[in-house]
């Protein structure tokens, strides 16, 4: 992906591609940010750009700016799984039990890829 983007710095696409991967392994994130900083600054607009500078956010524990991306990106991606999966995981996180769950099961109505592992996340909201 950096090859990729050496070729064209200017591909908003690679660079967020690049940017969520490297949030995803949680490994370099403060690398992660500037690079989906990059991919929005061509593309401010781009709901996925948003939730992965939402989601780099939160895995830096700061849930108000995880909060508001996560958030302008469902209002432009309003059936995406993932955000809603993301959202549920923030609303959790900061003690908001009852909007993380909503989020999970939207998550699960919107057709996620593990649902298993969001059904698990609303058991354990319900227990605590």
């Amino acid at each position: 992906m950096r090859k990729s983007i050496e070729v064209n710095p200017k591909s908003a696409e690679a660079l967020n591609y690049l940017g969520y991967m490297l949030v995803e392994k949680e490994n370099k994130i403060e690398e992660a940010l500037e690079i989906i900083k990059k991919a929005l600054a061509l593309d401010p607009e781009n709901g996925a750009y948003l939730d992965s500078l939402g989601w780099a956010y939160f895995k830096l524990k700061d849930y108000v700016q995880a909060e508001f991306y996560l958030e302008k990106s469902i209002q432009i991606l309003q059936d995406d799984p993932v955000i809603y999966d993301h959202l549920g995981d923030l609303y959790f996180q900061i003690k908001e039990k009852g909007k993380a769950i909503r989020y999970w099961k939207r998550a699960l109505e919107t057709n996620i890829e593990d649902k298993d592992k969001v059904k698990q996340k609303i058991e354990r909201a319900i227990r605590e």
